[in-house]
């Protein structure tokens, strides 16, 4: 038979009404190399064909100097997840969020951050009356820039994650965007009629001790390390100065990426 596009795509309708399903490149061989020496690859042929297709996005790696990298760092070491699966082929950096305002600034961030229409999705769990949103990336280089360059663990994390070896190298602006991503993901500023304290929590120590250090380094040297119960760590700033110090200095360079609801809270009570 000599093919040609028309006859293409009738053989795949032809192929679907067999399987009773959409076909997929492993169904047939000889469709699939057809695919491609006439309309240069699989999902443009079932696009020919009438059928949805995704379009695949490839993320922009970012440059290292980027203050909102640092930020969305914060955010990944506390609140984000790593999959990092060879055997399926997944490959995603997910956000978790339960806040609509929260959720659509996570998104508008990666679109900044990686020029990336972030996926979400929604999930109820437990007796929570609110969805817990999912934001992810599906990209195996961005993952491994994640790993390999800013050295961030995949899979389960929480009781072994360290703040990354590039924090303690790096310039004053990216470690205090860094540090309000931290406080955004897994931080709390309560107010008492006798004092303000600023918590920061952890299932890892290591953490909780990285985090602790990373603040002596910037000058403030207040802060208090208790182990709250089993993995959970919790690094405590009392002192009203530094408080007040630390929320000029995280907030400084902040434009519109942060968690709005906690800057005014933290802001009200300084």
């Amino acid at each position: 038979m000599k093919w040609n596009k028309e006859k293409i795509i009738f053989a795949v309708h032809n192929l679907e009404k067999q399987l009773k399903r959409r076909p997929v490149k492993k169904d047939c061989s000889n469709l699939y190399f057809l695919s491609r020496k006439y309309f240069g690859s699989w999902s443009n042929m079932m696009n020919n064909a009438g059928y949805d297709i995704k379009i695949l996005q490839k993320p922009k790696i970012p440059s290292l100097n980027s203050s909102l990298l640092y930020y969305f760092l914060g955010l990944v070491c506390t609140d984000g997840h790593i999959v990092f699966n060879k055997q399926r082929g997944n490959y995603k950096i997910m956000i978790s969020n339960s806040q609509d305002k929260e959720k659509e600034m996570i998104v508008e961030a990666i679109w900044d951050l990686f020029k990336y229409k972030a996926s979400v999705r929604s999930r109820m769990s437990g007796f929570n009356k609110k969805p817990n949103y999912e934001i992810y990336v599906s990209s195996k280089e961005l993952c491994n820039f994640f790993i390999k360059q800013l050295d961030v663990p995949f899979g389960a994390k929480s009781l072994n994650i360290k703040i990354p070896a590039i924090m303690f190298k790096a310039d004053k602006r990216f470690i205090w965007n860094f540090i309000r991503g931290v406080i955004d993901g897994d931080g709390s500023i309560i107010k008492t009629k006798k004092s303000t304290m600023l918590k920061i929590f952890s299932g890892s120590k290591d953490f909780i001790l990285g985090m602790d250090r990373l603040l002596r380094k910037q000058g403030f040297n207040s802060g208090k390390i208790s182990n709250e119960r089993t993995n959970l760590w919790l690094l405590r700033i009392t002192k009203r100065e530094d408080i007040r110090n630390m929320c000029f200095l995280i907030y400084k360079s902040c434009n519109k990426y942060c968690y709005q609801k906690k800057r005014n809270i933290w802001e009200q009570y300084i």
